[in-house]
């Protein structure tokens, strides 16, 4: 038996059995039924994964669309023959002269990828 928990299996059949059901039969289908469920919640599991990494994508899409618009206010703040040196600072901003992601290279990318 696999998808419900013995309680579960158990009110399922006894509603079958007072049903008119007998109790083997009741027990068949009660067990096609819990099967079923459990099939049901891989299924959702799986679009759990996708929704969650569509998720992600589009997150990390904003921020680095972000990262252009800062470096184009940036560059219209400062005088032509420096508008090169900005956008070189900007485009480098987010893998190498922030904080957080030296520390998430320190710290955070070996806790995400422990299996433990």
């Amino acid at each position: 038996m696999a998808g419900c928990e013995d309680d579960d299996l158990r009110v399922l059949t006894g509603l079958l059995a007072a049903a008119g059901l007998s109790n083997a039969s009741s027990s068949q289908v009660g067990e096609l039924v819990c099967s079923k469920f459990d099939g049901v919640s891989s299924t959702s599991s799986s679009h759990t994964l996708a929704v969650d990494s569509i998720y992600l994508l589009l997150s990390t899409y904003l921020v680095f669309s972000m990262q252009i618009g800062f470096a184009m206010l940036c560059a219209g703040s400062v005088r032509a023959k420096n508008t090169m040196n900005i956008m070189m600072q900007r485009a480098e901003s987010p893998s190498t002269s922030s904080p957080s992601a030296a520390a998430h290279r320190a710290i955070g990318s070996s806790a995400a990828t422990s299996t433990g």
